[in-house]
C-alpha cells in the first residue's frame, strides 16, 4: 500500500493572506470540477466562523479549474496544484503537509456544507475531541435529497468502523498531527481511502466523537469515484469440497423460506452485537443522545431489516475446493483481515446456518 504520497512536484498558485492564524484549515482536493466547484467554495464563504484558511488542491486540473478557483478573491482561499495522482489522497497529503491551523477539516469539490458546519466541528474540537464526523443530508445530480443521517447512523465503535466505512470525509475533522501519526492518506486505488484512514485510526487508539447536526451535503451519483472502486480481497464465509454443493448453496438463498430463516438469525446477530458494542467503553454516541433508545432504534433497525449478511456472496474455485466470499473493498490484507475477524463473530448464526446448507449440499442432502 501506498501511504503518505503525494507532497512532491507542487506548486503554490496562490497563498492565502487573508487569516495569519486560521482556527481550521479545510482541504479540497479537485480535478476538471470548472464553475461547478463555486457552490462548494461559496459553502465555505458563508460559513459562520470566519477564521479559516481553505487549502484547494488541483490534481494537476487539465480545464478552468484553476482560474475559477483564482477567480474567488477572498484571501482566505489558497490554491496548490499537485502533480497528477488520479486519486484524492494524494492531494489530501499535499493540504496537510501545507497545513498550519491546529485543526483540519476536508471538504471533496462536488459537496457542500451547512453556514454552521465549521463551528459544529470547532466547539467539539476545541472540547478536546480528536475526530469530529457530522450527520449529512445525501443529494443526487438533480439536487434533489436522497437520505439523511439519523441518530442511530451517529455512532461509533472500532469495530463498526472495521466494518463500515462510516464517514464521508467532507462530514469530518480533526486535530492536525493525528492523520500523519497513521502514515497519511493512501494513495492505493483499491478500496475506498477515507475508510482505509479512519479503520487506521480507530486500530491506533484515535476514536471519533459522532454529533447529531446535519452540517454536511453529500452528492451520490453514478459518476463519483465511490461506484468505480474495486473489491481487491474476498471475506472467506464457507469452503467446501463439492462445486455442486457451492452452487447449491447460492441457489438456496434464493428461496423465500430460506432468506425468511436468515432475516431471523441477521436481527439475532445484530442484537447481541448492538449490546455488545454498547457495553465497551469505546461506543461512542452522539452528545444529547440517550444510549438506550439509541441500542433500541439500532435494534429496531436490525429487526426490520428483512436482510442477511449474505446477499453479495460469490463462489470462487481453489486449489484446496471451493470458497463462498464476500467482496471486501478494503486497501490493505490487514484491513481484511481484521473486517472478517469482526464478521465472524458477528454473525454466528447466519455463519452456522449458511455451513449447515453447505454440509447437506456436500452429502447429496
Amino acid at each position: 500500500m501506498r501511504r503518505g504520497d503525494g507532497v512532491t512536484g507542487t506548486e503554490v498558485l496562490r497563498e492565502a493572506t487573508g487569516s495569519r492564524r486560521p482556527r481550521i484549515d479545510i482541504i479540497c482536493p479537485t480535478y476538471n470540477r470548472s464553475t461547478a466547484i463555486r457552490p462548494t467554495l461559496t459553502g465555505v464563504l458563508e460559513q459562520s466562523v470566519g477564521d479559516w484558511r481553505l487549502l484547494v488542491v488541483s490534481d494537476a486540473s487539465s480545464d478552468d479549474t484553476e482560474d475559477v478557483v483564482l477567480g474567488c478573491r477572498d484571501p482566505r482561499i489558497a490554491l496548490l496544484r499537485s502533480e497528477r495522482h488520479g486519486h484524492p489522497g494524494g492531494p489530501r497529503n499535499v493540504g496537510l503537509a501545507h497545513a498550519r491551523a491546529p485543526y483540519i477539516a476536508y471538504l471533496d469539490h462536488d459537496d457542500l456544507w451547512e453556514p454552521h458546519h465549521l463551528r459544529t466541528l470547532l466547539e467539539q474540537l476545541e472540547r478536546g475531541a480528536e475526530i469530529v464526523a457530522t450527520g449529512a443530508t445525501y443529494i443526487d445530480h438533480e439536487g434533489r435529497e436522497t437520505g439523511r443521517t439519523e441518530p442511530a447512523d451517529m455512532v461509533w465503535h472500532p469495530d463498526l468502523q472495521a466494518v463500515y466505512a462510516l464517514f464521508e470525509p467532507a462530514r469530518v475533522g480533526h486535530v492536525r498531527g493525528v492523520v500523519e501519526s497513521v502514515g497519511g492518506w493512501t494513495t492505493d486505488t483499491a478500496g475506498f481511502e477515507d475508510w482505509d484512514l479512519w479503520w487506521r485510526l480507530g486500530e491506533a487508539g484515535h476514536a471519533f466523537q459522532p454529533v447529531l447536526e446535519r452540517t454536511a451535503v453529500i452528492y451520490r451519483g453514478s459518476d463519483t469515484r465511490t461506484e468505480s472502486v474495486r473489491a481487491r480481497y474476498a471475506i472467506p464465509v464457507g469452503r467446501t469440497d463439492s462445486e455442486d454443493a457451492a452452487r447449491g448453496c447460492l441457489d438456496a438463498l434464493a428461496d423465500d423460506g430460506t432468506r425468511d430463516r436468515l432475516a431471523a438469525l441477521y436481527a439475532a446477530d445484530f442484537a447481541d452485537w448492538w449490546d455488545a458494542l454498547a457495553r465497551d467503553d469505546r461506543f461512542r454516541t452522539a452528545p444529547g443522545t440517550a444510549r438506550a433508545e439509541v441500542l433500541g432504534a439500532l435494534r429496531e433497525r436490525s429487526d426490520g431489516a428483512r436482510t442477511h449478511v449474505f446477499t453479495q456472496l460469490r463462489h470462487a474455485r481453489r486449489r484446496d475446493g471451493h470458497l463462498l466470499y464476500d467482496p471486501a473493498w478494503c486497501t490493505s490484507k490487514d484491513q481484511a483481515a481484521r473486517m472478517s475477524a469482526v464478521m465472524r463473530d458477528r454473525d454466528v448464526r447466519q455463519r452456522e446456518f449458511l455451513h449447515g446448507l453447505l454440509a447437506r449440499g456436500a452429502s447429496g442432502g
